[in-house]
Formats: structure tokens, C-alpha cells, sequence
């Protein structure tokens, strides 16, 4: 056989060769389905009557035995989010310590590293579910949920949001994720405004890093900061963001004071606090932000009765105090999970 039939061949076998991604996609039915059904379903189930004829309920309003059901997840709070694991329940609370609040699951011994990790591929992958929509002998009934940034009232918000605001330069955007270790993206298609997240990241942002996002501040509606090493100097920053419409600075070094500097983010619709420092004094600021939907204070230094006047005066705003679903992984006095501190 001559060098050049030789050559041919091996060009033609690596264009037919299946792609390093394809061969490594994770596959529901048979690596994430197996682990949900031994550890999570019997809690996670439509509702049934045992044997003393007693209505079980799947707990925190979760079942995760349907592929709708999954995306849909619990009464408070999504516990997938495609492509991002460390915003999502359903990976970042088995990778607890066992000892550790909110750790899952519940029954039994933490999940090995290995279907830990499965878990967070699968996430990273965009959660696909192929063909696989429900376990057998269960109807996934649930509506077909359409991600909130998707949804037509959303969209519509968000282009309101935007109007008359001109789309961020690539080159800036570019910069500004390099510089921050960040992952920046539009917050639905077609919009001019934008989503920030820091997925994998965590330990390696700080005041310094969000500082970085200025040139985007106009443009920035969506931040997680979650369990990143930001402190209240970074609320400065923030604070300027005056389209931000969902801000998560669960497990920070974030207080009262840097509270105070989110005074006039007047757009913000939804606020984590979870495992923070933030005090009923912070409530005074959360009082006034007029568009807040969606408030999450578990693990704070927030006491119910402060919580239950403020959900007195503002009724429509949606307040979690204690832990139904967890919300986000919990630890150490409230710090559960919380990153050492930046060199």
C-alpha cells in the first residue's frame, strides 16, 4: 500500500470518527437516571399512601421521577440549571459533607465521586434528557416548562430593560470575562442585557474580579456571586448595575453595609442572602427596593419576627426564612461550603 492510500485513509477515518464529545456525552437513562432512582426518587415521588395509609407527598414540593418534574423543581427554587452545576441543587448539595445542613441525599451515605462528577458533566452538558422522559410506572405530567428566560413576560421585560441601550462591544465583553474569570452571556436571546456567572470559578473571585465588570455595568441584568470570596467592598460595584434584576450572594463575606449599597438597584426582582452576615438591620434596605419579588435570608442573622414585619408590609414579596427546599448548600454556621479567602 503506497504512503499516499495510507495517508487518505487516515484522513478519511479521522473525519468519520465520532467526536471526542460525542463519545464522552453523558447519557440520562443510563448514568443519571440509575443514580436518582437508588437515592433520591423514594423522597422525590408523586404522592402516595404507605402501608398505615398515610398520604406521603415527594418533600419540598420535588419529584424528580419525570424529566418535566425535574426542570420544573421544587416549591422556592429550580434545582437544575442547564449548563451551569454550581447554581445547581441537584449537584451542589450532595457534594456536602454528610454532617453538613441541606446535605444529600438525605438517606444513606454521600454519593461516590464519581456519580458526584457524572452529575456535574451532565449539568455542564446542557442537562439532556434524550429519549428518556419518565420512570416507569409514572406520568410526567407536569406542563412542559419553558426556561424563565424564554418565558414571553420575561422576554418582554427584559427588552423593556434594554430599550434604547446599545449592545456591549464584543471585545468589551471579552475583556471583561478574561479579566473577572467569568462567564458572560446574554440573558435571552436576542436581549442587550446580560447574564454573569462564575461556575468553577469561585475561588478565584474577589472585589478585584467584580470591580472588572464595570465596563458592563449598564448591561449586566443577571449576577451570581455565589460562594465567591466578595465582600462588601464589591457592593460598591454592584450598585452601579442599575438594570441588575437578580443578584445571589449566598455564602459571602457580604453585610449589612454592603447592603446598604444596593439601595437603588430598583429593577431587582430576585436577592439570595443565604449564609451571609446580613442582620434585620439589612431589611431596611431591602424594604425599599420596591420591584423585589423573591428573597432569600436562610442561615442570616435575620430573625423571623423582623422577616414576618417586612412580609407584612410588602405581601407580594416571596420571603424564605427557614430551609424547605434548600436553596443552596449550607456548612459551618451558616457559611456552609464557604471559599477560603483570596491570597
Amino acid at each position: 500500500m503506497s504512503l499516499r492510500t495510507l495517508l487518505t485513509l487516515a484522513v478519511l477515518a479521522g473525519v468519520f470518527a465520532p467526536s471526542a464529545s460525542a463519545q464522552s456525552r453523558v447519557d440520562f437513562a443510563s448514568q443519571i437516571w440509575p443514580i436518582l432512582e437508588k437515592n433520591c426518587v423514594s423522597c422525590h415521588r408523586a404522592a402516595f399512601r404507605d402501608d398505615r395509609d398515610i398520604l406521603r407527598k415527594p418533600k419540598a414540593g420535588l419529584r424528580l421521577d419525570g424529566k418535566n418534574w425535574i426542570l420544573k423543581g421544587g416549591r422556592d427554587e429550580k434545582v437544575v440549571i442547564p449548563g451551569d452545576p454550581e447554581d445547581s441543587l441537584l449537584y451542589t448539595l450532595t457534594t456536602l459533607q454528610k454532617s453538613e445542613d441541606g446535605f444529600m441525599p438525605d438517606k444513606g451515605g454521600p454519593l461516590p465521586k464519581r456519580e458526584q462528577d457524572l452529575l456535574k458533566e451532565w449539568i455542564q452538558q446542557g442537562a439532556r434528557f434524550g429519549e428518556w422522559t419518565n420512570a416507569a410506572g409514572s406520568e410526567d405530567t407536569a406542563a412542559p416548562v419553558v426556561p424563565l428566560d424564554r418565558l414571553p413576560t420575561a422576554i418582554k421585560r427584559l427588552h423593556e430593560l434594554g430599550q434604547g441601550l446599545a449592545p456591549a462591544s464584543s471585545g468589551t465583553i471579552e475583556k471583561a470575562a478574561r479579566a473577572a474569570h467569568a462567564r458572560i452571556v446574554p440573558a435571552a436571546p436576542g436581549s442587550v442585557l446580560l447574564r454573569v456567572t462564575f461556575a468553577s470559578h469561585e475561588n478565584e473571585v474577589g472585589d478585584k474580579q467584580v470591580a472588572a465588570l464595570a465596563p458592563l455595568q449598564n448591561h449586566i441584568t443577571q449576577l451570581i456571586l455565589g460562594r465567591t470570596l466578595v465582600t462588601d467592598r464589591a457592593m460598591m460595584t454592584v450598585g452601579r448595575m442599575k438594570r441588575l434584576t437578580r443578584l445571589d450572594v449566598r455564602q459571602t463575606d457580604v453585610t449589612d453595609r454592603g447592603l446598604a449599597r444596593l439601595a437603588k438597584l430598583k429593577e431587582l426582582r430576585y436577592l439570595n442572602l443565604f449564609g451571609t452576615d446580613v442582620s434585620d438591620q439589612g431589611l431596611a434596605v431591602i424594604a425599599k427596593l420596591e420591584n423585589l419579588e423573591s428573597l432569600f435570608v436562610w442561615q442570616t442573622k435575620v430573625t423571623k419576627d423582623a422577616a414576618a414585619k417586612l412580609s407584612q408590609s410588602r405581601p407580594t414579596m416571596k420571603i424564605s426564612v427557614d430551609l424547605t427546599l434548600p436553596e443552596t448548600p449550607a456548612g459551618n454556621n451558616g457559611r456552609r461550603g464557604r471559599r477560603g479567602k483570596k491570597k
